[in-house]
């Protein structure tokens, strides 16, 4: 009888945990779908190309001394995102998400993520992202099997918080050179639109006239483009918090995943990213 009553008991844990675990899947399909990191990235390494028209010849200059070192980071800085995908893929599919594909996001996973300390990319970075990368080509094989979801997240969380840590950095060097990006296009338009206006007059040719429409168009796309790159920026720091949040969260409960506040607090963190990742692609 007692034998019958804990294997009874057995059974419904673990029917309770496996409902519970959709959470986790949310979490780390969310997780995994958050956009504009990668993007942000290639702009930063075409910084320079993309401004070269509103440097002065000093700007030019550093541009050439500056360029080729952030178009060699970029591919690392993009990888450190890519293991952090590939990451919560695996979550996912541990925690009972057959639908996640695992083929080419595992590609290239094992290759050494060099550091970039001047862009944000610093060591315990590039070195926690690499121990995501093992992790994952040591979980990537397995079928779905939920117990090992706990050793998984334990085994990982450090490096979680050390790369969404370490991205947030990144992103906040974007941030800082997307703001000088646009006081220098600011810049070339506040000295010489005075002097457009200063050509024409109502007598004035209209070709004169016509530049300074051009010219105030121009600048007004410029202007919308920057605000809007900054409010993408934004979101993603906003998203790569919440997936540290939602991570350390899922690590103080991963003992008791069957609770429904647990599932509930890891469910809003999943909505939050969710919606970060609808803003910004709303502002693609």
């Amino acid at each position: 009888m007692k034998l019958r009553f804990a294997l009874v008991a057995a059974l419904l844990l673990l029917t309770s945990a496996c409902a519970d675990l959709a959470a986790v899947q949310d979490y780390a399909k969310a997780s995994a779908s958050v956009p504009g990191y990668d993007e942000a990235t290639k702009e930063f390494g075409s910084r320079f190309t993309r401004a070269e028209v509103y440097l002065d010849e000093k700007g030019r200059r550093t541009a050439q001394i500056l360029t080729p070192e952030r178009q060699r980071a970029v591919p690392d800085l993009i990888a450190v995102h890519k293991n952090l995908q590939a990451y919560m893929l695996v979550l996912g599919k541990l925690a009972g998400a057959q639908t996640f594909n695992l083929d080419k996001q595992t590609e290239g996973l094992q290759k050494a993520i060099v550091a970039f300390p001047p862009f944000g990319l610093d060591a315990d970075t590039a070195n926690a992202a690499g121990t995501l990368g093992r992790l994952v080509a040591k979980w990537a094989l397995l079928g779905i099997q939920q117990q090992y979801v706990i050793e998984l997240v334990t085994e990982a969380d450090p490096s979680i918080q050390a790369v969404t840590g370490g991205m947030r950095r990144i992103v906040e060097v974007y941030q800082k050179d997307l703001a000088n990006e646009r006081r220098e296009v600011q810049a070339i338009y506040n000295i010489n639109r005075p002097f457009i206006s200063a050509t024409y007059s109502s007598a004035s040719p209209s070709r004169d006239k016509l530049l300074a429409v051009l010219s105030d168009d121009h600048f007004s796309q410029k202007a919308a483009e920057f605000t809007t790159r900054a409010a993408r920026l934004s979101e993603l720091d906003k998203a790569l918090e919440k997936i540290a949040n939602g991570h350390a969260e899922l690590r103080r409960n991963v003992n008791n995943l069957s609770s429904r506040e647990f599932a509930a607090a890891l469910k809003a963190i999943a909505r939050d990213i969710w919606a970060a990742k609808g803003q910004i692609d709303e502002l693609k």
